[in-house]
């Protein structure tokens, strides 16, 4: 025999001699939500959501709840995929619903995926070495700053890193490359090429001697430089840099010759124009003679 009662108040009930079919449902679930899931923006990656989900029966649909909604394509709600490629950095909340049968209500839980800023590394503008600049400053102002930042630079080809620091001086050539991560492992990487500005290294001159003893026409010819950044000028004695690469009408005795390039890298030679030995002839002493008397 079974009691059977309506569930108000007051009870009401009656009792059954009859045979009685009673079903029982088993509750949909949509399982439990994993912790939430960090990745850096702008990494691109496929989340699966139904991978977050423990214990979830299948027939549920997914839905965006995020408080600021992801781009365009990102969701696919179909699928259950999430991807956080050009996605901004924040929370990203889905809810997987899967609905009850009756009279056991709907199941709904939701994951997060958290998205983290990336840093911005700026090893600034490229940089030239030269006579005058022996080393040089690099890292931009563009770098992000604050606590937990790490900074890296190494010489790229294996060089060795410098610590941790935003901006380094740089004295060797070559390309410089800074790798900034933050407290939560988001890393950016720049470059920055240093240069070295060869300095005139060697000069071919020709150098012609005075023809005659006495005379002012020797020269000097400048014929090559090796090195150097164009364009480059030239100096006797220390005068005034011009594009001249001969000096005429020159007297025996010594020069310096000076190049000079675009960045201001000097280099001078000396060198000497010759003249040949006076020529002198001799005839002898005096005579006098007398009309009539041979020498």
């Amino acid at each position: 025999m079974f009691q059977v009662t309506d569930g108000s108040l007051p009870t009401c009930s009656t009792s059954l001699s009859a045979g009685v079919t009673v079903s029982v449902q088993n509750r949909r679930l949509s399982g439990t939500a994993a912790a939430p899931v960090t990745y850096c923006a702008g990494s691109g990656k496929m989340v699966d959501l139904n991978g977050l989900l423990t214990g979830a029966d299948p027939g549920g649909a997914w839905s965006e709840v995020s408080a600021v909604p992801s781009g365009a394509g990102a969701f696919q709600a179909n699928q259950g995929i999430f991807n956080t490629g050009g996605q901004a950095p924040g929370t990203y909340i889905f809810k997987y619903k899967i609905g009850g049968q009756s009279p056991c209500p709907d199941d709904s839980t939701s994951v997060r995926v958290v998205l983290f800023p990336g840093p911005v590394a700026d090893a600034g503008p490229d940089q030239v070495l030269s006579c005058t600049e022996s080393d040089a400053t690099l890292g931009g102002a563009g770098t992000s700053t604050g606590a937990g930042m790490q900074y890296d630079w190494i010489l790229g080809g294996g060089g060795p890193s410098s610590g941790n620091t935003r901006t380094i001086v740089a004295s060797a050539p070559g390309i410089y490359i800074l790798t900034v991560t933050t407290p939560d492992g988001c890393t950016s990487r720049d470059s920055v090429q240093v240069q070295e500005n060869a300095q005139p290294l060697s000069v071919g001159v020709t150098v012609r001697p005075v023809q005659c003893f006495g005379q002012r026409n020797g020269s000097i010819r400048i014929d090559t430089v090796a090195g150097g950044t164009a364009p480059l000028l030239f100096s006797l004695n220390g005068g005034l840099y011009g594009n001249a690469t001969q000096f005429v009408n020159l007297a025996p005795g010594a020069y310096v010759i000076s190049v000079q390039d675009a960045t201001g890298c000097e280099w001078s030679g000396n060198y000497v124009v010759v003249e040949p030995p006076e020529i002198k002839i001799d005839l002898g002493n005096d005579l006098e003679v007398a009309l009539g008397d041979s020498v």
